[in-house]
């Protein structure tokens, strides 16, 4: 499996890793990696199946071990040992499994806009998995040979118009790849959160908006974790957080100060 990343900035490591449908330019187009560089060697990932990494159409590849893996596969070939972590929604979910299952590989977690499960059932409940499946679907049945115009368009549709290069970074992406991505991530059989996430020792800060879906999900994650915080952002959707930085990057700089003269 082929990762593609990019490395800018200097300092502390910090990986950071976009959400679904997404690419690592996602991080440049809102201005991330302006308001991060100056302190942080930024390590900005394309997740399987996204940007120009590897995109598999089959749905075992998308587990989120796998996804986990990657990164620390990225980590060993920049020779880092430890890393700070930055996840957003898909990100974020990958984050929780990072946490997991390498959790000496990353000194700090920021999740934001994500949830780990905390009844069991929210991945396959869902609705805004419940959308990206109707739409891919639709799209794929609708024309087969270049369904991600149809995507780009009900994307729009629901949430408005994109940049330009957002609107490249859609067109780019395979529906196959995305469809098997989607049904993977709603088919994961994994213990609950009450079981797993009183074991996170690292420090982590869960940002999400007040209007987001999985809102309750992710302050319940909180509770559970020992070193974890919460910070709501008043009035903002799942989308709304990613596309205005400005709104927690500097309380993210500070948590990543703080944890890491711990």
């Amino acid at each position: 499996m082929r990762i593609y990343y990019e490395v800018e900035g200097s300092g502390r490591p910090l990986v950071l890793q976009h959400g679904f449908a997404s690419t690592l330019d996602v991080w440049r187009e809102h201005g991330y990696t302006d308001a991060l560089r100056d302190d942080h060697r930024l390590i900005l990932i394309d997740a399987r199946g996204c940007g120009r990494s590897d995109k598999p159409h089959e749905i075992a590849a998308y587990d989120y071990g796998e996804l986990a893996s990657d990164v620390t596969a990225v980590l060993d070939a920049l020779e880092i040992d430890r890393s700070n972590y930055l996840g957003y929604s898909m990100g974020g979910r990958i984050g929780f499994r990072l946490a997991l299952h390498a959790g000496e590989r990353v000194m700090s977690f920021v999740l934001g806009g994500a949830a780990y499960p905390v009844v069991g059932t929210e991945d396959r409940d869902d609705e805004i998995l419940d959308f990206m499946q109707a739409t891919l679907e639709t799209s794929l049945a609708s024309d087969p040979d270049d369904p991600m115009p149809l995507y780009l368009a009900t994307m729009e549709e629901r949430h408005g118009p994109r940049s330009q290069k957002m609107v490249e970074q859609t067109l780019s992406n395979d529906a196959r790849a995305l469809l098997a991505a989607v049904c993977a991530s709603r088919g994961a059989d994994e213990p609950r959160a009450a079981e797993v996430l009183p074991s996170i020792a690292n420090p982590v800060l869960m940002v999400t908006g007040s209007e987001d879906p999985r809102f309750g999900a992710a302050a319940e994650c909180a509770s559970l974790m020992p070193t974890a915080s919460f910070l709501p952002i008043p009035g903002a959707s799942h989308r709304d957080v990613l596309a205005n930085p400005a709104r927690w990057t500097s309380e993210v700089r500070g948590f990543l100060d703080e944890s890491n003269r711990s």
